[in-house]
């Protein structure tokens, strides 16, 4: 009597084959996926990136008015602390000037 063992490769090389080919499909669903999330999604990595670097931005931007604001809050202040400082402001900045006096503009030289 001679035992086959024909059947038993077949056996054995059927379920791998199919799993296999099973983890290949797997594998490109799950390229196609990433792929998809990278570039084409809604919330894709690209996008966050690009939307991280503008939060800088804006953060720093905010961050500069903010320190504007109270460089003009200081201003108002000591503006509205006495009547000679609103004069040396509007003589300063307006130009402004009393009626018996003159006023020279000095340019410095280039």
């Amino acid at each position: 009597m001679k035992k086959s063992f024909g059947t038993i490769p077949g056996k054995i090389a059927g379920p791998i084959l199919s799993f296999y080919r099973g983890t290949q499909i797997l594998r490109l669903v799950a390229a196609i996926f990433v792929v998809f999330m990278v570039f084409f999604d809604e919330n894709s990595i690209l996008k966050n990136i690009q939307y991280r670097f503008k939060i800088r931005e804006l953060t720093k931007e905010i961050n500069y008015y903010k320190g504007v604001i109270d460089e003009s809050k200081g201003k108002l202040n000591e503006l509205n602390s006495s009547p000679e400082n609103l004069e040396k402001f509007a003589r300063e900045q307006f130009l402004m000037k009393k009626a018996n006096e003159d006023i020279y503009l000095v340019k410095p030289r280039n």
